[in-house]
């Protein structure tokens, strides 16, 4: 399936539709927040899949995913998840691979709020949402949300990195210099 920027792919509370994996294009994954906002959790590349939890458990959506640029994706319906497994039973190992990503994920996310050192969270932040090339599509206004810092500490907070020359600020864009020096920062290496 083919969608424009900005289009929900489902939103929290919907029920469960299945699957969806990334062919290209870049989705940003939005947590409910009390008053009926959303807050940037992630922001997921090609090859990343969600809703698994909904998909595998049959309950509502716990997030929103929305395209955040034009997006083609590939969607699997339960009940197709569920037949191509039970199939070939072998193929729900494929399942719980997708799942142990996901988690990663959410425990990636987790230690990053953890951290109370503005510089370390920032550069967990960066490290979450580059590819493996160091490429990024994030402003510094996403990296505040992400990392729950206002617009004001994450720029202080890349201004050290730049600093140390682990990344290079631009107009409405963030460069990455060095992921294996993020990554040593803040002990990934």
């Amino acid at each position: 399936m083919k969608l424009g920027r900005g289009t929900p792919v489902y939103l929290a509370g919907d029920d469960t539709g299945g699957v969806f994996g990334i062919v290209d294009g870049l989705v940003e994954l939005h947590l409910p927040a009390p008053g009926g906002s959303a807050t940037l959790a992630h922001i997921g590349r090609p090859g990343a899949w969600f809703g698994d939890l909904a998909a595998l458990r049959g309950h509502p959506r716990r997030f929103s995913l929305v395209t955040r640029t034009n997006a083609r994706l590939l969607r699997l319906s339960r009940s197709e998840l569920q037949r191509l497994c039970d199939d070939v039973p072998g193929r729900w190992r494929y399942v719980a691979d997708l799942v142990a990503d996901n988690l990663s994920i959410a425990i990636d996310v987790v230690e990053a709020l953890r951290r109370r050192d503005v510089v370390e969270r920032t550069a967990l932040n960066l490290l979450a949402v580059a590819d493996d090339t160091g490429d990024l599509s994030v402003t510094q206004t996403d990296l505040a949300e992400l990392a729950c810092l206002s617009r004001g500490t994450i720029n202080g907070a890349l201004a050290a990195l730049e600093e140390r020359g682990l990344v290079k600020r631009h107009y409405r864009e963030v460069e990455i210099r060095s992921l294996d020096g993020l990554a040593r920062l803040v002990g990934k290496a």
